[in-house]
């Protein structure tokens, strides 16, 4: 048994085993990483170190036989991807936008029916505005009737149009304000249904089925950890910029051991691809300096 299997068994969760002769990824383990979300930053610390393209599987015997609360936990854990996700798409892609609320006039509780209809909406308000930007998410009402809270980067239009376009109740359009301190995600994330929050009609009616929506246009988050070059002149970067917010905390998971979290919220967007440029050039010009000139001449002559 090698040193990584031997902390899996010993974190009592996981039995690891490598895919190296299997797939011929490269494994590699990190203990920092960032995400990048428009004007929104993440900073992850873990205790225990992350290792990536390791194939998991749940040690012991009775690995496959699933419990009841294991599949509510596994519930609550989805769902709080899910409205992680969801945030983070949100503040990669939207500032000052629409907020779209579709409700039923009559107690509509069959969700593939709902879904099938909210899709038909969607493509009928395309075919009026062009390719938009969306993100929408589910929400049930007391009384078990849906509704869908969209925001988007819809042009003007009616609301008794978009009313009469939809067809089957009522329809709010507002709109968001993003000002220095808001974080629209949070601001969006939070009609999402949490795992405490779900009876269990309503985790049965969500079983194996999204609870958000997308469109195919949008930007998506950036993820970097510390094997990366980049990874500490991009936190320096960061470092370096002007914040309108910031929050820290510490939490244990059996996975990661204790997590220091930091979630900043800049002035500015943070232009990831124009750092990244920057960065190579930068490089560029070190090597170029470095070079000798008859090295240089070389270079030179291999252009040309």
């Amino acid at each position: 048994m090698n040193s990584v299997e031997r902390k899996a068994v010993l974190r009592g969760r996981f039995f690891v085993k490598a895919l190296c002769a299997k797939n011929d990824k490269h494994i590699y383990g990190f203990n920092k990483k960032i995400i990048i979300s428009g004007r929104h930053i993440e900073i992850y610390n873990y205790s225990n170190t992350v290792y990536k393209n390791l194939e998991t599987k749940t040690f012991g015997r009775g690995g496959n036989c699933k419990k009841e609360t294991d599949i509510e936990e596994n519930r609550k854990t989805t769902l709080y991807r899910s409205r992680a996700k969801v945030r983070r798409l949100i503040n990669a892609n939207f500032s000052t936008n629409k907020f779209i609320t579709l409700t039923f006039a009559e107690n509509i509780q069959d969700l593939d029916f709902a879904n099938y209809e909210f899709k038909k909406f969607m493509q009928k308000l395309k075919r009026v505005v062009g390719n938009i930007k969306y993100i929408a998410v589910i929400e049930f009402q007391k009384r078990g009737a849906i509704h869908y809270h969209i925001i988007s980067d819809l042009v003007y239009i009616e609301q008794e149009k978009l009313q009469k376009m939809w067809g089957f109740g009522f329809v709010s359009i507002e709109k968001i304000k993003g000002g220095e301190t808001t974080n629209i995600g949070s601001y969006m994330s939070k009609y999402m249904c949490k795992g405490e929050e779900l009876g269990k009609t309503d985790e049965e009616r969500l079983r194996g089925r999204k609870c958000y929506f997308t469109s195919k246009n949008l930007l998506k988050p950036v993820e970097i950890n510390e094997s990366n070059e980049i990874f500490e002149s991009l936190l320096n970067e960061i470092s370096a910029r002007q914040c309108c917010d910031v929050f820290c905390s510490t939490f244990e998971s059996d996975y990661y051991g204790f997590v220091d979290y930091t979630s900043l919220l800049l002035k500015n967007a943070f232009d990831y691809k124009k750092f990244v440029l920057k960065n190579k050039k930068d490089k560029l010009k070190l090597v170029s300096f470095e070079l000798t000139t008859e090295e240089k001449f070389f270079i030179s002559s291999l252009c040309w």
